[in-house]
């Protein structure tokens, strides 16, 4: 095992249906439930403040692979693998431009 900081990046794949995705990430940054935002151009997840009460999102650890988190969504966002703006990501918010691929 690497003691490496995994790339922050995400992967979207297809998930059994058009209208469901699958969002997956090596990043411990998804250990914890987060917000998720999104628009035309990108997708934020910003970790929730104490006193935060709306909806959250859950990513869970793949049992074939105990550092791969992920999460299947209704959203419509294109598929592929997305890196962290540099400029916008922080501690507690990742943003993920879909035109950032790698």
């Amino acid at each position: 095992m690497s003691n490496k900081t995994p790339i922050a990046q995400i992967t979207i794949y297809p998930f059994r249906s058009d209208n469901r995705k699958q969002v997956c990430s090596y990043h411990s940054f998804f250990d914890q439930e987060v917000i998720m935002s999104i628009d035309h151009e990108k997708i934020t997840f910003t970790l929730p403040t104490i006193d935060y009460t709306g909806k959250t999102f859950k990513f869970s650890t793949n049992p074939k692979n105990g550092q791969l988190k992920q999460t299947s969504l209704a959203i419509d966002v294109p598929v592929g693998t997305y890196l962290a703006d540099e400029d916008e990501s922080n501690e507690d918010q990742m943003v993920f431009y879909f035109k950032n691929t790698q």
